[in-house]
């Protein structure tokens, strides 16, 4: 099995998800992956945010004990990839390193890394270069969907 495939973790609320996402970043970034370059994306900026200040909270826990490896091994070992170093040296490290890319990092919404696509590449999708999210409960979304279900369903 190649340790570094992407993956998708879908399952219901409550069942781990964050702990799963955190982890699996964890252990890519054990692995020698910046952290520019890792993607955990997610539906609402609510659980993105909470992936994130999981990641800091077991870094910064692990950096500041000495058995660091008790708190991730066993989750990371399990998706294929290596545990930090048992040090917390390697966990700050590994901390600085995230912290670092702060600016850089991609760990957001589905919709956000999408609209970043289209942002990036407007014209070879044939898209306006001035698309922008619109708001589902706005006049204007209410407006546009007024206008579809117009043309679908009259004559």
């Amino acid at each position: 099995m190649n340790q570094l495939q992407n993956r998708a973790i879908s399952a219901s609320a409550g069942t781990g998800k964050t702990f799963r996402l955190a982890h699996r970043y964890l252990g890519l970034m054990a692995a020698s992956i910046p952290p520019d370059r890792i993607c955990a994306l997610t539906f609402t900026r609510k659980a993105a945010g909470e992936i994130f200040d999981k990641i800091v909270a077991l870094l910064a826990d692990a950096a500041s004990r000495g058995n660091a490896r008790a708190l991730t091994s066993g989750m990371i070992t399990r998706e294929g990839l290596p545990a930090p170093a048992d040090s917390p040296g390697a966990y700050v490290a590994l901390l600085r390193r995230l912290l670092d890319q702060g600016h850089r990092l991609r760990i957001g919404t589905l919709d956000s890394f999408i609209l970043g696509i289209v942002h990036a590449f407007p014209l070879e999708l044939g898209i306006s270069p001035e698309t922008r999210p619109m708001d589902g409960d706005s006049g204007e979304a209410q407006a546009l969907r007024q206008a579809i279900f117009t043309r679908l369903f009259d004559p």
